[in-house]
């Protein structure tokens, strides 16, 4: 089903495809804030998370050679990171859940990362379905807007569907560059 699925380190240079994506106005109502971004805040933004202080990993889904999402880690803990996918609305239906199978797998085979969390809002059925499919526990439904998930290590290898997503695409899959460790180091352990 998909052929090439590449995971690209975000450069400075990369700035516009992520505003474009992240102000895409079918993806804001998926993202944590809804309202449109300007263009100015969102360099702000960058150069704080992304270029000065690499509070933010950021690494672009290309798709047969098109960029088609972004993955996004942040809030580094001792035990692992928040994580965030975003798909283009181009991209073809299935892909979010290929690429977040595929990025948890290697979090969990080349660094320290043990548990991941996601916090999906609560309208977007299908991330909620496919969270929970290849082993996302729920842990807190309290919040109006969001639900949170987490994603463990051990849990994660035994679910079925993840496993096979793995198995399919991980030979059809490249990462061109390290994620971001707990201690804030870039690299596999």
């Amino acid at each position: 089903m998909f052929q090439s699925i590449e995971f690209v380190p975000f450069t400075a240079r990369d700035s516009r495809t992520l505003w474009e994506i992240r102000n895409h106005q079918a993806v804001r109502p998926f993202m944590s804030r809804p309202a449109p971004i300007d263009y100015a805040s969102h360099e702000d933004w960058v150069r704080r998370h992304l270029l000065r202080n690499r509070t933010v990993d950021v690494h672009f889904i290309r798709f047969n050679g098109s960029v088609r999402g972004f993955v996004l880690l942040r809030d580094y803990t001792a035990r692992g990171a928040e994580f965030g996918v975003m798909m283009d609305p181009r991209a073809p239906r299935g892909l979010g859940v290929v690429c977040t199978a595929l990025v948890l797998d290697r979090l969990f085979q080349t660094t320290d990362i043990v548990e991941v969390r996601a916090k999906i809002v609560r309208h977007n059925r299908n991330s909620i379905g496919s969270t929970l499919g290849i082993g996302g526990r729920e842990v807190d439904a309290t919040d109006a807007r969001h639900r949170y998930f987490v994603f463990a290590k051990d849990r994660f290898r035994l679910a079925r569907r993840a496993t096979r997503l793995v198995e399919k695409y991980r030979s059809r899959c490249r990462f061109l560059g390290p994620f971001m460790t707990t201690d804030g180091m870039t690299g596999p352990r």
